[in-house]
């Protein structure tokens, strides 16, 4: 009997001990295995979405010797990639997922509209081509990451959705996708997000966007630069046929004075007076084409100015916008964290409590039991 309750003492203290084992979750919910597979694949579409338009728009400039389709190529470009970076990082998988296949079948049907086509003209095919292309593939690759009764909800919302908000130019102004589509679920966004993801997936989130934007910022610049050059009409070519036509002018006034350097002194003095007011209206036109020429410079300045200062409003839009939701994430686990540890803090203190009951008073138990039975007559 005795060691019967030595064992129930012991087993006894060990669950006590057992009961004081700490758990390090942290209570936040990870994105879910769908969710994931839904960010990965939109980020990979993404980069052979930016390829084929890049590729697209070149052999429109190639084959195009129309200066006005070669920058509407480099303004495709421009728009897309940010139109597309815009959609695809997203903090929700889902959000991005949507936004991205509703631009893709926006841009599609935008250049099957007469004013889409209007910009390659007789290149039009190109791009409409491409934007078929990218719009089916990525419907393919969504099939998997939606149930069937989503994905044809999804479809539907697409079809819809790129016929009431059409794009209007090349610019791919648009408004956000996610809003829409959880208004055609019928739900708010607090019952959509179940989760921003554990700490590092909303950190590897964070570097993700920052290498997407370091990344396309070069080619950006460039084509922005382009595009400048473009709109200050600064016409080169005309500037150079008159720097020949001037060349070859004076090559002949020094060949006309080397032959006969008497008469060119006569001609001079007979030209005199009848050159005098042809002198003067040449200085006017002079004042006149400089005049122009400033006034280009300035217009060139403050045109470089507001797209240098529009880049940097771009950039700094984008910059706040990932800081806000990694706030929002981070508040998020905080908020969880804290709760949790005080939970772990009042489970420990309950726990240490038992387990100072069992050490103190299992003893004095177990000495009265055995001294009452020892006292007892035999």
């Amino acid at each position: 009997m005795l060691r019967i309750l030595f064992s129930t003492l012991l087993l006894s203290t060990l669950m006590a001990c057992s009961l004081l084992e700490i758990n390090l979750d942290s209570g936040i919910e990870p994105l879910p295995e769908q969710a994931l597979q839904q960010r990965i694949i939109t980020r990979e579409f993404l980069r052979e979405y930016n390829a084929n338009i890049d590729s697209s728009a070149d052999r429109i400039q190639q084959h195009s010797t129309v200066p006005e389709i070669q920058l509407n190529a480099i303004r495709w470009q421009l728009a897309a990639r940010q139109a597309g970076l815009k959609a695809v990082y997203q903090t929700q998988p889902e959000a991005a997922l949507m936004d991205l296949w509703l631009l893709l079948a926006q841009q599609h049907a935008f250049f099957d509209s007469a004013k889409g086509s209007a910009l390659f003209a007789e290149h039009s095919a190109i791009a409409l081509t491409t934007s078929h292309e990218l719009l089916q593939d990525y419907r393919i690759r969504a099939k998997p990451l939606l149930s069937s009764r989503r994905y044809q909800q999804a479809q539907g919302f697409v079809t819809t959705m790129s016929q009431a908000q059409p794009l209007q130019d090349i610019r791919f102004q648009r408004p956000p996708a996610y809003p829409a589509w959880l208004a055609w679920q019928q739900l708010e966004q607090v019952e959509a997000v179940d989760s921003y993801g554990t700490l590092p997936q909303v950190m590897t989130d964070l570097a993700e966007r920052i290498q997407a934007l370091s990344e396309q910022a070069p080619k950006t610049l460039v084509w922005q630069t382009q595009l400048l050059a473009s709109e200050s009409q600064l016409d080169a070519e005309a500037i150079n046929l008159l720097l020949l036509e001037l060349r070859t002018t004076l090559h002949e006034l020094q060949q006309l004075t080397a032959d006969d350097p008497d008469y060119l002194k006569e001609l001079a003095a007979s030209m005199t007076q009848p050159l005098i007011p042809a002198a003067a209206k040449l200085d006017l036109a002079s004042q006149r084409l400089s005049s122009t020429l400033q006034a280009q410079r300035v217009a060139l300045e403050h045109l470089i100015e507001r797209e240098r200062l529009a880049f940097g409003s771009e950039l700094e839009q984008q910059r706040r916008h990932t800081v806000d939701q990694l706030e929002v994430a981070s508040n998020r686990v905080l908020t969880s964290t804290l709760e949790q540890v005080q939970r772990l803090i009042k489970s420990t203190i309950l726990y240490v409590l038992l387990l100072l009951l069992v050490i103190l008073f299992a003893p004095f138990g177990f000495g009265y039991w055995l001294g009452s039975r020892r006292g007892k007559p035999g």
